[in-house]
């Protein structure tokens, strides 16, 4: 593993595997303090602290682990631990004790998730088939209550965001500007391409629902007030 400066030049080496390894993700914490590290040869997931050159701690295995995310003392792991053609997971290991729980089952190949500031979680699907047919991948989301609840999760308990993607190579949200990014590999083209999940169906004819998109379908009938500080905007939107 290398540091590299802002402007691309190779800063200093931090750690380097005992054995050669195919990478598989790269996860930092929020503090920045430190890196969570995959690799798909043994499914081994190991941690290393910036600023101290050393080989990573390994921390557990995860067979095929193909994306993480890091929330507090929580990394969510995406990967097909019962081999290829089976279908994926979404695990959550405690990083206290490093014990991983599974989460939900998901069809199709391994794909990318990320996090937004609230703990709702976004996961891209991926077709199993290769080549991956044309637009085969969407894009959900687990709200951060339903993925608190417990239990066997699937696509049933998620919302679809989007969908008629080529191809899901990483996804990465915004916290600043509440975007999400989707990096596309398409076979069909040739093509890699970086997009914005929203301006993508904006320049399709369609949207996500923009401000006031839908006004004209309702009458103001009342409002509903509740106590900030008694209920968060998940509790709130779920009793709507």
């Amino acid at each position: 593993m290398v540091q590299h400066a802002p402007d691309g030049s190779s800063a200093q080496t931090l750690g380097t595997f005992p054995a050669f390894v195919f990478p598989s993700f790269l996860a930092v914490d929020g503090d920045e303090n430190a890196l969570y590290v995959g690799e798909s040869s043994t499914g081994g997931i190991h941690r290393h602290f910036v600023g101290i050159s050393s080989a990573p701690d390994f921390l557990l295995t995860l067979p095929l682990a193909y994306d993480a995310a890091v929330q507090g003392d929580v990394l969510w792991v995406s990967a097909a631990t019962c081999g290829f053609g089976c279908g994926n997971e979404l695990w959550r290991v405690e990083l206290s004790t490093l014990v991983p729980t599974l989460v939900a089952t998901l069809p199709g190949a391994s794909g990318p998730l990320a996090l937004d500031p609230v703990g709702n979680l976004y996961y891209a699907t991926s077709s199993d088939q290769f080549p991956p047919p044309p637009g085969a991948t969407e894009v959900w989301r687990f709200a951060a209550s339903t993925l608190a609840g417990g239990g066997a999760l699937t696509l049933a308990d998620a919302q679809l965001v989007g969908s008629g993607f080529a191809g899901a190579g990483r996804l990465v949200h915004d916290a600043e500007r509440n975007v999400l990014y989707l990096l596309e590999n398409d076979f069909g083209t040739g093509l890699n391409r970086i997009s914005e999940v929203r301006s993508t169906f904006t320049k399709g004819g369609g949207n996500l629902g923009a401000s006031n998109s839908v006004a004209w379908m309702f009458k103001k009938r009342g409002v509903f007030t509740f106590d900030a500080g008694t209920y968060n905007e998940e509790q709130i939107m779920e009793a709507a």
